[in-house]
């Protein structure tokens, strides 16, 4: 037995080595600009799934913004098989997005409750169909995470002039999450852009939460650079009418 014993060790103990060189390999692969994959950020986010490090981000938001994320990506991977289910999905994560939207004053509070009343309009869409694409979901999708970008990134603003480092690092690392998630559903995460600015944003918050290593100059240079992507999906992604659909006037 003792002999079956020590295999085992040996087998783990060689799982274990390959599985940290490559995930040794994985950060130096990422840093690598796009050849020939700009669509596969949005191929995850059609099908309803998060790369592995969104999912460990994802769990590390707040945990009103994290039920958010988790909600909306529930609500993607059942909308063709069980669209009433996926509605009510989204109708709780809009009531989140609501709710904040009226604690936070500004353009940012405005957004989130934009937002959060498209995605309350597509979820009765769905309630009514027995058939649905999942594409229709693009649209309040990308709107609703450059809403919650938006948000994390006024609020990383608020906290790095209070030199509240590690809230400002917080709220930065959330609004680098929301953006990636923006860019993938709009179709636009490949884009070198959003690719350089997420990446350089993580960092920059993960300097703050750590407290070392901070560059005041960078922390600036970071939350500009969120607010400028932010603006330019805000601006791609924003709801256009559609027929049949808008409601008559009221006195």
């Amino acid at each position: 037995m003792s002999w079956k014993r020590t295999l085992t060790a040996v087998v783990a103990l060689a799982w274990t080595q390959a599985l940290a060189q490559t995930q040794e390999q994985e950060p130096r692969t990422m840093e690598q600009p796009p050849t020939g994959t700009q669509e596969q950020p949005m191929g995850g986010e059609m099908q309803g799934q998060l790369p592995e490090q969104l999912q460990a981000e994802e769990a590390a938001l707040p945990p009103d913004w994290s039920r958010t994320s988790r909600l909306l990506t529930q609500a993607r991977t059942e909308v063709t098989r069980d669209p009433k289910r996926a509605a009510r999905h989204i109708h709780d994560a809009a009531r989140i997005l609501d709710r904040h939207g009226r604690e936070i004053r500004g353009q940012p509070g405005a957004d989130l409750r934009a937002a959060a009343q498209n995605l309350n309009t597509v979820a009765e869409d769905l309630r009514r169909q027995e058939q649905v694409d999942a594409t229709m979901l693009d649209q309040p999708y990308a709107q609703a995470f450059t809403a919650m970008a938006s948000y994390h990134q006024a609020r990383a603003q608020e906290h790095w002039e209070r030199r509240a480092t590690q809230d400002a690092g917080e709220s930065l690392r959330a609004a680098a999450f929301f953006l990636e998630r923006a860019a993938m559903a709009a179709g636009r995460g490949g884009e070198e852009t959003v690719r350089v600015t997420v990446r350089e944003t993580r960092r920059v918050a993960g300097d703050l939460m750590e407290g070392v290593g901070v560059v005041p100059r960078e922390v600036g240079q970071a939350i500009s650079a969120v607010g400028r992507e932010v603006e330019n999906l805000g601006r791609a992604v924003k709801p256009r009418g559609r027929a049949g659909r808008r409601p008559p006037p009221t006195e």
